[in-house]
């Protein structure tokens, strides 16, 4: 396929070359050639695409730089680089990537939105409110962008206002698990349980292998005093795979299950 993408650039070059020299101004022979690097550039690109679709990330990246040298004002090479260094956990490098995507196409909510993910990694609050803020600016439709600024105010401490933010992103998908999470987290914080208990349990209901819900709850039925209850969603937590949730399971809560759940962390 390679040969083939090649060759027919090529050909393009050729006939680009085999009309009269005086029937072409050296301005047109340039934009011929331009055209040309960028088609090669867009095929790097989709050989590039195929690589991160099969999970080959290193080799898509190298895809990517060859790209990029080929077809640099390409806004596509910067976002999927940026995606694929978050999906690797390199927030820092992911950032480089979306500024460099703004410089080129200019303003974008996705690419607002996907730095306030990594600001929120990085923990770096104050900067992803200001990222999810921009993208809600651009577009206030999507309630990810909502849901993301919610856990940036948490982080924040600003209750408060991530609830009202929660509120807005399940005004706009009332099935969004990880909202009614968040927001069931900070309704815990500011120490009204019952309902912080109704939020989570939505969330549960929506998403029963949400290891992260039930930690919640766990500590929400610990401030509540109800221990049964409480024992019950920190085990499910920890076999969901959140470790810390080990560090509040009583020391008479079903030892037995705490025992098979280590195998399992």
């Amino acid at each position: 396929m390679k040969i083939l993408g090649l060759l027919f650039i090529l050909i393009q070059s050729l006939m680009l070359f085999s009309q009269p020299l005086s029937d072409m101004s050296e301005a047109n022979m340039l934009a011929g050639l331009q055209k040309n690097q960028r088609l090669e550039g867009q095929y790097f690109m989709l050989k590039a695409k195929t690589a991160a679709y099969y999970n080959h990330y290193d080799q898509a990246l190298i895809l990517i730089k060859q790209s990029r040298k080929l077809y640099p004002e390409n806004k596509e090479v910067y976002m999927l680089a940026g995606n694929l260094y978050t999906l690797q956990s390199k927030f820092k490098k992911a950032l480089k990537e979306y500024n460099h995507a703004i410089a080129v196409a200019g303003e974008n909510d996705d690419i607002y939105y996907r730095m306030g993910i990594c600001y929120n990694y990085l923990h770096k609050f104050e900067e992803a409110d200001n990222m999810f803020t921009h993208a809600l600016m651009l577009d206030n439709t999507h309630p990810e962008y909502y849901n993301g600024r919610g856990d940036a105010r948490s982080y924040l401490e600003l209750y408060n206002k991530s609830i009202t933010d929660y509120n807005k992103a399940l005004k706009l998908n009332p099935d969004y698990s990880e909202a009614y999470r968040g927001k069931g987290y900070a309704l815990t914080r500011l120490g009204n349980y019952r309902a912080a208990l109704e939020a989570l349990n939505q969330a549960i209901m929506l998403n029963p292998d949400d290891g992260l819900a039930y930690y919640y709850r766990g500590i929400t039925n610990t401030k509540s005093f109800r221990k049964k209850d409480a024992c019950s969603d920190l085990l499910t937590a920890y076999n969901l795979g959140i470790s810390k949730a080990k560090k509040y399971i009583a020391p008479d809560c079903k030892p037995e299950a705490t025992e098979s759940s280590t195998a399992n962390p």
